[in-house]
């Protein structure tokens, strides 16, 4: 098997030392991928860094001062008589700020992590989310026309506005939650 037949002129021949060396290639081809499964057996492939237990607990921190801000703008869309300067954007800057202030902070402790894009991406999505929120809430004291009700506007945002809002907040920080959770339940497992 390990010899080429020699060539004397016929088509039959050609075909037969076509086959050997085919199956000398598949065969050191084979012999290499053997190698290197063997060699990369025993190594781990990271997808997503390790668990951060700062990262779960500031996430928590933040999602406390977020719904602190949600539940208050609920009150103040509830009551009828709530004065307009109570729904001032100026009244939540501190709010604001400091919610913003804890994401730009968690976004660059993880920046510097490997393998950790996806906490990356979900930390800009929250960001942008609480962004919005503010540009909403500046947007619906601004009108001064009166609301679908014919009541007259107070400039707060509407308990309709803060319910999708307070919902997409809730799955962001849940998914985000889960991800370190299940980084640290991995870890654990090994």
């Amino acid at each position: 098997m390990g010899r080429m037949p020699a060539f004397n002129g016929d088509a039959r021949s050609i075909k037969e030392g076509k086959k050997t060396m085919l199956k000398k290639p598949s065969a050191v081809l084979f012999a290499v991928l053997a190698v290197a499964c063997i060699a990369t057996a025993g190594c781990t492939v990271r997808l997503v860094s390790d668990y951060d237990p700062v990262t779960d607990s500031q996430l928590s921190d933040v999602y406390h001062a977020t719904d602190a801000l949600l539940t208050r703008m609920e009150l103040l869309a509830s009551e009828p008589t709530t004065a307009r300067t109570a729904c001032s954007p100026d009244q939540f800057a501190g709010d604001y700020q400091q919610i913003v202030s804890r994401l730009r902070l968690l976004g660059v402790r993880n920046a510097a992590r490997d393998h950790n894009s996806i906490t990356n991406e979900q930390l800009a999505l929250l960001t942008n989310n609480i962004e919005t929120l503010r540009k909403l809430q500046r947007v619906r004291y601004n009108q001064t026309q009166a609301d679908t009700a014919g009541a007259a506007n107070n400039g707060c945002l509407l308990t309709d506005e803060l319910v999708p809002v307070r919902r997409t907040l809730d799955q962001t920080v849940t998914a985000m939650m889960k991800l370190e959770l299940a980084k640290r339940d991995f870890r654990k497992g090994e």
